[in-house]
């Protein structure tokens, strides 16, 4: 039997993903590979992590692309010119111990390229054919004592990498080796700019011609689990298999055009597969380091109803059904999808993994009354540069960004306008089982293809969370912006609670202060009745009863009757509640009728109200043939255009009139 085995889970949830122990073992000292290969030393190992800025000056040489001869593959079940076993005598051979348990490291977090197939839902939602189910993952194989990482300080050290090149069955070539270290020099210096250089990345080792058994048309998973298992790789704390074929793309589930593919262990190792080098390589390989170090993907709100934004509801799903979350599609972010450029890493992800000096993001706390703040370009250097806030209903983390060419944003010169401005994104709460973000654009639609060109928000226009927080744009200039930032939730609170003391017949709270995007208010919920509040009218008690009723059968604030203006006010043989749009008038013998504004309200005024000779209303306002009307306990109301509002009190003339068929007949 074997012995000190020890299988890892490789998700990347939070209490794994940010993880890290000081550098140890750098690679497995595994036997040498069971088929043909040319293991040298790196011909660079990259400096080690200091305090002081990385120099363009101490960035590695390009390497010049090196010829090697055609690999020789050993036959099946024969030794290997080292007199190592065959790979298939060494699968039979189970007695040995060796430490290890060969088991598959599940499907990885792959990067899908421009050719990859977008397929699109019924509901008019664009995803990639290749986006994956990211339910549960496999464990990967790892040695005793790479749990440690678990609880761990913060990730500061090099990566150490071991660099492969291999040929696969199928293809002989050998890919571009300068190509394929200077994409390691290139996450290199990306990874020490986001880290402020407590993070590195070096080649430890190289195999520069490796031909494995893996074969070209394999599933991208299937590949590395076939390299992986032929080199024993372990996956320790600081170490990284980076793996290049020859082949253009890799495939999975049919389809191809996917541009590389990793996977992670605790946020300081992973596995990172590769095909052929393109214009692409260079960012696909950073991206992948990112999931190496803890993050997942930069997705995007997509609403088919272009819903601005949603909360979270159960199952891992938006609240509406019209909503999803589109893996990679944050065109502004390195984990997002892949580009030619390296996108600076967003705000969340960058308060998330503990990046740079800690200092770059103002924390605006809980959004309440109105404050202003300054943002400079996210891809320069300036403290305080971003802004997060907390949404007082919802209690989510949103993150303001300005993004404008500055740093590793250069790119956003040449790109479209509408990728420079104020960048609004939160953490992804239906895929929350890892670290991915969500940006928020003006237009959550569904976009073709797989870039968008208008992710920011611009000067004049005015983001509201699903709870009712505002974020507006007051200016962007290509050196810096303000917002303004408010919740009128935030702003109720206290008003509803002193109106719920004043009143404690209401009784207890049965819902939290909640937001009322339209007429602009809140309202909180009690066992019998309800607190209103809007900037204007304040807040106003509502208890249940008859007057509630009514009120209810108009449509609450959203009806003609608006939010009210006094509390439930009770005078000589009844009670009554003003509100924007009128009043509601209740007696025992009348019941609650609604009174509103308009002329025939300004003459019952005139008369006095409920005190005058009209006394309390008997019916609604009834719109009829030519005008209108409303009874009351001593005669009524008439209105026409042409004769106003006129008084018919109940006596001889009124019954006259009755008898003449009112406005209906002859007078």
């Amino acid at each position: 039997m074997k012995t000190g085995k020890l299988a890892l889970l490789a998700t990347l949830t939070a209490a794994l993903a940010f993880g890290g122990i000081s550098p140890v073992g750098a690679v497995s000292t595994a036997p040498p590979n069971p088929v043909t290969e040319e293991t040298v030393q790196a011909p660079q190992v990259l400096p080690p992590v200091s305090g002081e800025e990385l120099s363009t000056a101490e960035l590695p040489a390009p390497v010049p692309t090196e010829s090697v001869p055609s690999p020789t593959t050993s036959a099946p079940g024969a030794p290997s010119p080292d007199g190592t076993e065959s790979l298939e005598a060494l699968e039979e051979s189970d007695a040995e111990d060796d430490g290890y348990e060969y088991v598959p490291v599940g499907e990885g977090h792959v990067v899908p390229g421009p050719e990859t197939p977008l397929i699109t839902e019924a509901d008019g939602s664009i995803r990639s054919a290749v986006d994956t189910e990211h339910e549960y993952v496999e464990p990967m194989l790892a040695r005793g004592g790479a749990a440690s990482m678990l609880g761990a300080p913060s990730r500061a050290g090099n990566i150490k990498v071991t660099l492969v090149r291999a040929t696969v069955q199928g293809n002989g070539s050998l890919v571009d080796l300068g190509a394929a270290r200077n994409s390691i020099y290139s996450a290199n210096t990306y990874w020490r700019t986001m880290s402020d250089n407590r993070l590195s990345m070096s080649i430890a080792s190289e195999r520069v011609h490796y031909s494995t058994s893996a074969h070209a048309l394999d599933d991208y998973a299937t590949m590395m689990n076939k390299i992986a298992k032929e080199l024993r790789w372990v996956d320790n704390p600081y170490t990284a298999l980076v793996v290049f074929v020859p082949t253009a793309d890799l495939r999975s589930g049919g389809y191809g055009g996917i541009l590389g593919g990793g996977w992670t262990v605790g946020g300081t190792a992973g596995r990172i597969l590769m095909p052929a080098p393109s214009s692409f390589t260079n960012n696909v390989v950073t991206h992948e380091v990112g999931h190496v170090l803890g993050l997942l993907h930069a997705n995007s709100l997509q609403c088919s109803n272009g819903r601005a934004d949603v909360g979270t509801g159960a199952n891992g799903r938006w609240t509406d059904g019209a909503c999803s979350s589109r893996e990679y599609g944050d065109t502004t972010d390195l984990m997002g999808s892949a580009q030619y450029n390296q996108p600076v890493i967003n705000s969340y992800f960058w308060d998330a993994g503990s990046f740079g000096r800690g200092n770059e993001i103002t924390d605006a706390g809980r959004a309440g009354t109105p404050r202003t703040f300054t943002l400079r370009p996210w891809g320069g250097t300036a403290a305080n540069r971003a802004v997060k806030f907390t949404d007082p209903q919802s209690g989510e983390v949103y993150y303001i960004e300005l993004r404008q060419p500055a740093g590793y944003d250069q790119h956003l010169q040449w790109g479209p306008s509408g990728n420079r401005g104020i960048k609004i994104v939160k953490a992804d709460k239906a895929n929350s089982w890892a670290v991915n973000s969500l940006i928020i654009p003006p237009s959550t639609r569904p976009f073709a293809g797989y870039y968008n060109s208008n992710h920011t928000w611009q000067a004049g226009q005015t983001f509201t969370t699903y709870t009712g927080t505002t974020v507006k744009i007051n200016s962007v200039t290509a050196s810096s912006a303000s917002v303004t930032l408010s919740s009128w939730v935030e702003a109720a609170v206290a008003p509803i609670a002193a109106v719920r003391a004043a009143y404690p017949e209401l009784g207890s709270a049965s819902s939290a202060v909640t937001v009322i995007s339209s007429p602009r208010g809140a309202y909180r919920n009690f066992e019998r009745g309800a607190v209103l509040w809007s900037q204007s009218t304040g807040a106003k008690a509502s208890p249940n009863g008859p007057i509630r009723d009514a009120y209810r059968s108009a449509g609450f604030e959203a009806g003609t009757l608006g939010y009210p203006t006094s509390d439930e006010v009770t005078i000589p043989g009844g009670k009554y509640q003003n509100y924007q749009g009128g009043a509601i008038l209740w007696s025992k013998t009348t019941g609650a009728q609604i009174s509103p504004t308009g002329p025939i309200r300004t003459a019952y005024q005139k008369q006095g109200f409920e005190n005058g000779p009209l006394g309390f209303p008997t019916s609604g306002e009834v719109t009829i043939p030519g005008g209108k009307y409303q009874n009351y306990q001593g005669g009524a109301i008439l209105w026409s255009k042409t004769t106003g509002a006129q008084i018919s009190p109940t006596g001889p003339i009124r019954t006259a009139y009755q008898k003449q068929g009112f406005e209906n007949g002859p007078l």
